[in-house]
């Protein structure tokens, strides 16, 4: 089980208001987990009168709560937490949150709610404090860009579903707490049951009889509840099950300002319940089935009495997982969902993707690529000795590297420590953060200078250039460390990039066809894997969407690997000229390139060896893991590099 594995061993500092006991089921769900809960209340007390004046003026009272948050910090100052987890965050301070992380830098901080921020204001202030943030309320999600996740039904209501032979005692069933037009509606619900021959029962529940004079007399809707019908009481877990497992249909009345679905609808699925509902939003939900889920307007109540004969229809096994108490927290501490509940609630939550080297040539390009569908930023880094890096990103591209230098005259040891050095530091960084995704933009130079056959995944590496060892060693580190659950890596070892307006060694070519001079080369017949840029986009971003493609290294080149001489001819078409190909004796090339290097011409014997060296490279297993053909071939890609050259 997965969330075993994230959550086994680990600390968790859990702050919630006490709320019909669900606290106490959430912290015994994590403990089964393996963690290791310290649960304090959100509130310094939790009786009626507090909960009044945080409500109403919480500013009397906000002495008590800071005194209460210091204390927490004295108590927790010199122990470990892996999370901060914190339910509605009605009244967590600042300054609590700032000392918290700078106490436990490498706590990551969770927040949820299940309240509207219509009702409780207060955690609009602290969200910037949280490396994930989620809300019950599809509105709120949208408005403050928060991760939409609906509640949850506790283990003990599937328990219901499984049994076959629970009596009916109770054609409806209504628990609620007393507020707005429950009453109202409910009496409507119930009288219309008893006109025909349905039984019924319905509990309404008040914290206290203190809140119910209050209410009685400010809140004109609840001067209509009956004081004779309202318990004083809630009802006990064992209460609340026996009275599913006798009923048939469960009544959910919403608040009228609010739109996340209730509790109720979440036990009344887990129970396999049919529900009548107030709350019209939840015709948006995927578990939606008319079948199951009866809608009546508050305002104008009809009802059908054949969807209390009617039989209940079961969801997907897979949604219905996922709606458990146990699927609530894998979406919370191990991978949140996207548009599993509500199609494009999500759409706002955009991933953010971090890249390192954005100002070269391939980050540019993947930058504007990527714009259109998340949120990128420029993630500048430089090696420095034990430093880490806070990353506060779902994803991070590291591109920042030393290019091979073919004049030879940097420094070896700065080749490890941008290649190898800065990527390990990157790397740990990546391992303790919330990102879920790294690719390492390694070389095909990682593998082999020179290439005979076809270069696979499977070769063994054996480089003969800084450039080529640090990459290598980088690689290596990352493959060594063991990856938590959740995350991916992705190794790329891409073959010589191209695309326009990025000349490299492709110039040489152009120049020369260009001004009308032959192309001298033609007696090398060498085949050469190329990448155009767009395709290398392409793969990454693949990369970022597709969860399934497994960790690992992959090479990356175009559909067919060409001839320097195709080349030659691709350019003459971009020209619109026909290529002069002229096929002198390769020895005579190879003593002209020497001279070169040491007269320092354009044409030397590493420029040669680029332009006339099999270098063919496999793109299939890439091709294979992402399940989709590159968008242009190779030709496509070079015409397009060429014609970027003309002026």
């Amino acid at each position: 089980m997965i969330i075993k594995e994230k959550l086994g061993g680990k600390n968790i500092i859990f702050f919630s208001v006490q709320t019909f006991n669900l606290e106490k089921e959430i912290i015994k769900k994590l403990e089964e987990f393996g963690a290791n809960v310290d649960y304090y209340d959100e509130r310094p007390s939790n009786n009626n009168f507090v909960k009044g004046i945080i409500r109403l003026k919480r500013s009397v009272y906000q002495y008590r709560i800071d005194t209460y948050y210091k204390k927490i910090l004295l108590q927790t100052n010199n122990s470990t937490y892996h999370y901060l987890f914190i339910n509605r965050g009605e009244v967590v301070p600042e300054f609590f949150l700032k000392a918290f992380k700078k106490t436990h830098p490498d706590c990551k901080f969770i927040f949820y709610t299940w309240d509207s921020f219509k009702n409780q204001g207060h955690p609009t202030k602290i969200l910037k404090y949280f490396d994930k943030k989620f809300t019950f309320d599809p509105d709120d999600a949208i408005n403050f860009k928060l991760n939409f996740r609906p509640l949850f039904y506790l283990d003990s209501f599937s328990e219901i579903k499984k049994t076959t032979d629970n009596k009916i005692k109770y054609d409806l069933l209504f628990l609620g707490t007393a507020h707005s037009d429950r009453y109202r509606i409910t009496n409507i619900v119930v009288n219309w049951c008893n006109d025909n021959g349905l039984t019924s029962f319905y509990y309404y529940f008040i914290h206290g009889r203190l809140v119910y004079f209050y209410k009685n007399i400010f809140d004109k809707s609840f001067q209509l509840f009956d004081y004779k019908k309202l318990s004083f009481k809630s009802l006990t877990t064992n209460q609340i099950l026996e009275l599913y497992k006798s009923s048939n249909v469960i009544l959910d009345i919403n608040h009228p300002g609010q739109k996340g679905l209730t509790m109720r609808t979440f036990e009344a699925i887990g129970a396999g319940k049919k529900i009548i509902t107030t709350n019209s939003e939840i015709k948006r939900y995927s578990f939606y089935n008319e079948k199951n889920i009866y809608l009546i307007d508050r305002n104008d109540i009809v009802l059908d009495k054949n969807f209390f004969d009617s039989v209940y229809e079961n969801i997907s096994e897979e949604l219905y997982g996922k709606l458990s108490i146990e699927g609530w927290l894998h979406c919370l501490f191990v991978e949140r969902e996207s548009d599993l509940w509500i199609n494009g609630i999500n759409a706002s939550i955009r991933m953010e993707v971090a890249v390192t080297g954005a100002s070269g040539f391939v980050g540019t390009n993947l930058k504007n690529y990527l714009e259109s569908s998340y949120d990128v930023e420029s993630l500048i880094v430089r090696y420095k000795p034990n430093q880490q890096f806070d990353l506060k990103t779902d994803a991070i591209i590291h591109l920042a590297g030393k290019a091979h230098n073919l004049k030879k005259d940097s420094n070896h040891s700065d080749y490890y420590e941008a290649n190898f050095e800065l990527a390990k530091q990157l790397f740990d960084s990546f391992l303790k953060s919330e990102a879920s995704v790294f690719v390492f933009m390694s070389t095909v130079k990682a593998v082999a200078d020179e290439v005979e056959e076809v270069l696979t995944e499977d070769a063994v590496p054996k480089p003969k250039t800084h450039y080529g060892i640090s990459k290598l060693q980088a690689e290596q580190y990352i493959l060594s460390q063991e990856l938590p659950i959740g995350k991916r890596v992705y190794i790329l070892r891409p073959s010589m990039i191209h695309g326009p307006a990025n000349k490299g060694n492709l110039n040489l070519l152009y120049q020369l066809v260009s001004i009308g001079l032959p192309w001298p080369l033609g007696a090398f017949e060498n085949q050469r894997s190329f990448l155009s840029i767009e395709n290398l986009c392409f793969v990454i971003k693949e990369l970022l969407e597709n969860k399934e493609i497994p960790s690992g290294i992959y090479h990356l080149a175009d559909d067919k690997p060409l001839s320097t001489n195709e080349l030659i001819r691709l350019l003459g078409i971009s020209l619109g000229r026909r290529s002069n190909i002229w096929k002198i004796p390769i020895s005579w090339i190879n003593v002209v390139s020497k001279f070169g290097g040491y007269l320092h011409l354009p044409l030397n014997s590493q420029r040669l060896q680029k332009l006339t060296e099999n270098y063919v490279v496999s793109n299939q297993k890439i091709i294979s893991a992402i399940g989709k053909p590159l968008p242009i071939t190779s030709r496509e890609g070079l015409l397009k590099t060429f014609q970027s050259f003309i002026k």
